[in-house]
């Protein structure tokens, strides 16, 4: 079974092919013009740390 493709993740993988399947190419890319540029590494430029940080804790659940 494949983990759910997300938005993100769909981006991430769209630039290691483009980089010709190397992962480690993606952080060097020169197309900065490209419309995903931001998101290829996997994360939202537009969400802070602190609000993903603030979101685990509210989701996850108290330890018995």
């Amino acid at each position: 079974m494949r983990p759910k493709l997300t938005p993100i993740r769909a981006i991430r993988a769209n630039c290691v092919y483009c980089m010709g399947g190397q992962a480690r190419e993606v952080a060097g890319c020169p197309s900065k013009d490209c419309a995903l540029f931001r998101f290829r590494m996997g994360r939202n430029p537009n969400i802070s740390p602190d609000r993903i940080r603030n979101f685990t804790q509210k989701t996850r659940s108290p330890v018995a």
